[in-house]
């Protein structure tokens, strides 16, 4: 990083600093005609959105998390005044995640696991149910619909369904008839 810095006469005026973030340094000596220069951009740690990704960076940036600002940063980015106002040069962390945090993640993950869980033994409770009534009341709309579609019958449907491959001039290929 390269600091700039513009001063007006000390006379009470404000001092503007300018950070420059990004340089591309290219050897000239290697560049000739038709030849093509490939850049390849790093990634930064303003990517992270969480305490562990942050510090599971690649080191090619010195990533901190800073917990005020829920935010991962090497303290030279775009939003580095409020990295700064907050004081996340002194109080980030760079190497734990709160106890907290990773809480609060496994726990969601609990949470989801448990509403699956609970949604399928439900609906398996549900089907029992269904089932059981349409057993004991064959009568009823879901006994006849059991009735009709037993294994024994659709083996039978199956069974008298026609299946064969043929061209025909309107460009049919497949064709299937059923007498069922």
């Amino acid at each position: 990083m390269q600091q700039r810095a513009y001063q007006a006469p000390s006379s009470g005026v404000q001092r503007r600093t300018i950070y420059e973030y990004h340089r591309v340094e290219v050897d000239f000596t290697r560049i000739q005609s038709n030849s093509v220069v490939i850049l390849e951009p790093l990634t930064t740690c303003n990517i992270a959105k969480d305490c562990f990704t942050c510090l599971s960076q690649d080191d090619n940036f010195d990533c901190k998390w800073c917990q005020k600002v829920r935010r991962c940063s090497d303290g030279i980015d775009w939003l580095r005044q409020e990295w700064r106002d907050q004081g996340c040069e002194i109080q980030s962390s760079r190497s734990n995640c709160s106890y907290r945090e990773s809480q609060k993640g496994a726990s969601n993950a609990t949470i989801a696991g448990v509403v699956v869980a609970v949604l399928i033994l439900v609906l398996l409770i549900v089907g029992g149910v269904w089932f059981f009534y349409a057993y004991t009341h064959p009568t009823s709309a879901s006994g006849q619909w059991m009735i009709n579609h037993r294994p024994s019958e659709m083996k039978a449907k199956m069974n008298k369904m026609k299946f064969w491959k043929r061209d025909t001039a309107s460009g049919e290929k497949y064709r299937v008839e059923s007498t069922a």
